[in-house]
């Protein structure tokens, strides 16, 4: 058996020591397979008192993150602080130094990926980021081996793990969002400081590094993002009436013909034919569209130590391995916001009469919305109505139903058909004009 694999770890909080952990606990077997034992020499941290459990080594401690990257006995930098500095520099200067780094930086890698794998490249190094992505979900791996024979119309998932837990919660619990939000911290599925999560951020950066992979593209604009800060029980319980779930959703499509690719985060009414609609908990779900291979779907646990733990010491394998990956866009380009066929507009009216469908006639012309069907909620101060073939973005349909609507409200787009609810349901359904196909079905 050859020397051991000398690890840095930069930082030691939830992933760190679950990396710690995943290290510990499968040692043998990692040794088995790689020919030579996989040790930590050094570990840097923030704060040297606080308590790291019994599986890290308190002597490897050090408060210097440089310590770490100059130690002549690391091997590979793992690098698991967050957020960009001191996270760039150190990996800038362990490359330089000829040391492999793995990361599990979404922020950083989907900001500074470029740069760094091309520093990488340079200095003939190998910088892995699995774990920046879909936690135990292999998800890089897939989009650089498995699809290489395809080109990609399109990718779609849920990619963040907090999130998902929050809105599931909120639906099968009846929490509301700040109670959910506080389970998600106790059970270890989101940062005391959740907001790169809550408010789509983390997706979006993910989102941002599959592009790259999917589509051989650098995203430079801003993306159309919202997060789910704004998701009301209300919103919940009514996506239910309608046979849906929402769900927090990342989308990017590349039209080949014309370059242009197409972005979106955020909350979606997602019905029951949509693989979406069933994925619940902390897990994540990416689909791959090919045009050889047509709907590709990974799924796995996305939150939490253990499962980002896992595809860091996957990508630790592979170094030792000599993996060649690279991640790297021939072009850079500006991401126009996904445009959505169908829309969900719920209000909430606690004074005078509802809006009914006057509304929403300027709507459908505005719009150019193929047909408008209203719907109000008996019992519960509530009116809603959906909105089809209108093709535009969420942005689009938020400025035009603010500008006549007041109150309460939300707008969402729906991935499909949605379930009419019926006057046994409590709902009055109506269309605003003679143009609503209502189908056997019972969908819209």
């Amino acid at each position: 058996m050859t020397k051991p694999i000398g690890i840095g770890l930069l930082g030691c909080g939830v992933v760190g020591s679950g990396v710690a952990l995943a290290l510990a606990l499968n040692q043998e077997t990692l040794a088995e397979r790689l020919g030579a034992t996989i040790k930590i020499r050094r570990i840097a941290v923030k704060d040297l008192m606080r308590p790291r459990g019994p599986h890290v080594n308190h002597d490897l401690l050090c408060d210097d993150w440089r310590m770490v990257v100059n130690d002549k006995n690391v091997d590979v930098v793992v690098e698991v602080m967050g957020g960009i500095e001191p996270a760039k520099s150190a990996i800038t200067l362990a490359l330089e130094a000829g040391k492999d780094v793995v990361t599990a930086n979404k922020e950083l890698m989907a900001t500074h990926g470029e740069t760094l794998h091309a520093l990488a490249e340079r200095m003939g190094r190998t910088l892995l980021c699995e774990g920046s992505v879909l936690g135990g979900v292999p998800a890089i791996h897939a989009l650089g081996t498995y699809f290489v024979a395809n080109r990609i119309a399109g990718i779609r998932g849920i990619v963040n793990g907090t999130n998902n837990f929050i809105l599931s919660k909120m639906e099968e619990a009846g929490q509301g969002f700040i109670d959910a939000l506080a389970e998600a911290k106790q059970l270890g599925y989101a940062e005391a400081d959740p907001t790169m999560d809550v408010y789509g951020f983390d997706a979006l950066y993910k989102l941002r590094i599959l592009s790259r992979l999917a589509f051989d593209v650098e995203i430079t604009s801003q993306v159309d993002l919202a997060g789910v800060t704004d998701v009301s029980s209300e919103d919940i319980a009514f996506a239910r009436d309608l046979g849906c779930r929402i769900r927090h959703v990342a989308e990017a499509r590349l039209d080949r013909e014309t370059g242009m690719l197409l972005a979106t985060v955020g909350p979606q009414f997602v019905p029951q034919g949509d693989p979406l609609y069933h994925i619940s908990g902390a897990d994540n779900f990416l689909e791959v569209i090919g045009d050889i291979v047509g709907r590709i779907g990974l799924s796995g646990p996305g939150a939490g130590a253990l499962p980002t733990a896992s595809a860091v010491v996957e990508d630790i394998v592979k170094v030792v391995q000599g993996s060649e990956f690279r991640l790297r866009a021939s072009r850079k380009v500006d991401a126009e916001a996904l445009q959505y066929v169908n829309y969900v507009v719920r209000r909430h009216y606690q004074e005078g009469a509802p809006a009914g469908t006057d509304e929403a006639l300027a709507w459908r012309s505005e719009l150019g919305a193929a047909q408008v069907k209203y719907l109000g909620i008996r019992g519960r101060s509530h009116e809603a109505w959906l909105i089809r073939g209108c093709d535009v973005s969420t942005t689009d349909c938020l400025r035009v139903v603010s500008g006549t609507l007041g109150g309460d409200f939300a707008v969402y787009p729906v991935s499909g058909e949605v379930r009419i609810p019926s006057i046994r349901d409590g709902v009055e359904a109506h269309s605003v004009d003679d143009s609503w196909d209502v189908r056997a079905a019972g969908t819209a």
